[in-house]
């Protein structure tokens, strides 16, 4: 039992000896690689760094090949697969970077992916590592990633403003790209230099009229170099219906007369159904036109309803002028004061004074006499009143008619006489005497005197002459 304990120690721990060893081996340096490009058109070359890592405490020397039946003339897809440097030495612990370079056929499908690989061989361990290397071949056409920042809905009448970037996939200069950025709308063409894996924006600047149909447009993006396609892109985007109406509304106060002057654009890109609204009174519609006859006249306003196409204006003038209406007033005063003119002046008062006395030092007696003659017809309460200024007072002497009434104020003495009726053709004279407080020298004026009557219900004042005598002292 002894032997058999002992022979399965030694069994085990041998075991144990070589998985440790085998693992040391394996694991003594590891191999990877970066893409400098894997992405290439057909005929191009793509580029990686091999990395070589050495885990061991001593120097190393690695071998490098590639699988002698993966390029020409017995491979229809890679025409060389160059390595920089086939046997490197790694120092302990440390690491170096080997140029790969994969050229493919010209011929070679695009669209496709395509593997192939290198042998890294340790001699000190004598050991080998497989290093997989992927390629992506894409179409000429797509060797520059196209995208724009335009908005799907546009706005017309506004400035638009958008980028198109372009990002070159693959490790290759381009000099001189040709981009022609496209649409119905406008065109524009630029040449820029791009260089591998740049991304490159262009601002991209336009104005969209106003009066652009709305629907839908396309936008395309091509790129061209040595006159090969090199990158495409096309999108659409809606030019959305923009109803962008100006109105003017102008209003000019005049004597008696109001003038509307309405203005409405369609600066949008559609035909666009509007409408006018004025105020029109029962009064005023007898005195309001328009240049433009109404759609419709209601009983406060007058409505028009009307099309505007993209551009198009609508112009009114609409007046209300109340000046025939004022010159019909201005007639009709004119009628009525002509009517009572010759309705009143049937009833006739003049008046007239003469001296009684009068000495060197002025006149002192006067005698006023006030004559009132109806030419119409029958007239009832009729008043004569005439007023005397504070230089002169009445005496008691009056002639065939003494006055119903005498009223002192503080600036003069009123008389008056009242008349039942007067008869058509009927004449009736009043005359009396005044005397003055002082001795009258020179100008002496005294006011209306007025008749009052009614005649079929209605009050009518008649007023006479004013009389200004002069008088001097004789010397």
């Amino acid at each position: 039992m002894r032997n058999l304990a002992r022979f399965n120690f030694v069994f085990f721990l041998s075991l144990f000896t070589l998985f440790f060893l085998f693992s040391s081996s394996v694991f003594a340096f590891s191999v990877e690689h970066s893409e400098v490009t894997n992405k290439v058109a057909p005929g191009e070359t793509a580029a990686y760094l091999l990395e070589i890592h050495n885990d061991l405490s001593k120097l190393d020397n690695f071998v490098i090949e590639s699988d002698p039946f993966a390029a020409l003339p017995f491979s229809d897809i890679i025409e060389s697969i160059v390595i920089d440097d086939t046997s490197v030495q790694v120092g302990p612990n440390s690491t170096v970077k080997i140029p790969v370079f994969v050229r493919m056929l010209s011929s070679v499908v695009p669209g496709k992916t395509y593997r192939t690989s290198l042998i890294v061989r340790s001699e000190a361990l004598s050991v080998e590592q497989e290093e997989p290397l992927v390629v992506t071949v894409v179409s000429p056409k797509d060797l520059i990633s196209v995208e724009t920042t335009l908005p799907e809905r546009v706005i017309p009448g506004k400035g638009l403003t958008f980028d198109v970037k372009l990002r070159n996939t693959i490790n290759t200069i381009l000099d001189s790209a040709t981009v022609i950025i496209s649409s119905e709308l406008f065109e524009e063409q630029r040449t820029v230099k791009i260089f591998p894996y740049q991304e490159l924006t262009i601002p991209i600047k336009f104005d969209v009229l106003s009066s652009t149909s709305p629907g839908i447009y396309a936008l395309d993006v091509v790129v061209f170099e040595s006159n090969t396609l090199r990158g495409q892109s096309s999108q659409e985007f809606e030019i959305v219906k923009n109803p962008n109406i100006h109105e003017s509304l102008e209003q000019l106060d005049g004597f008696l007369q109001d003038r509307f002057v309405v203005t409405k654009t369609n600066n949008g890109n559609y035909i666009v159904e509007e409408r006018f609204s004025l105020p029109v009174s029962s009064l005023s519609k007898p005195f309001t036109r328009a240049s433009v006859p109404p759609t419709e006249k209601r009983e406060d306003s007058w409505v028009w309803v009307f099309e505007l196409a993209p551009g198009e204006s609508f112009n009114l003038v609409a007046v209300k002028d109340y000046r025939s209406l004022f010159v019909l007033f201005l007639v009709l005063v004119f009628a009525g004061v002509i009517l009572y003119y010759f309705a009143t002046r049937k009833v006739t008062i003049s008046k007239s004074i003469f001296t009684v006395k009068e000495d060197d030092q002025g006149v002192s007696n006067l005698k006023v006499m006030l004559h009132v003659k109806n030419r119409s017809k029958r007239v009832e309460h009729v008043k004569i009143m005439d007023i005397l200024p504070e230089l002169v007072t009445p005496s008691k002497e009056f002639g065939t008619l003494s006055p119903d009434n005498i009223q002192r104020g503080v600036h003069g003495i009123r008389l008056t006489w009242e008349l039942a009726t007067l008869e058509p053709g009927e004449e009736r004279v009043v005359s009396y005497m005044v005397h003055s407080k002082m001795r009258i020298i020179g100008k002496l004026t005294l006011p209306n005197a007025i008749v009052q009557f009614r005649k079929a219900h209605k009050l009518y004042t008649v007023y006479s002459n004013r009389v200004t005598y002069y008088s001097k002292a004789k010397g």
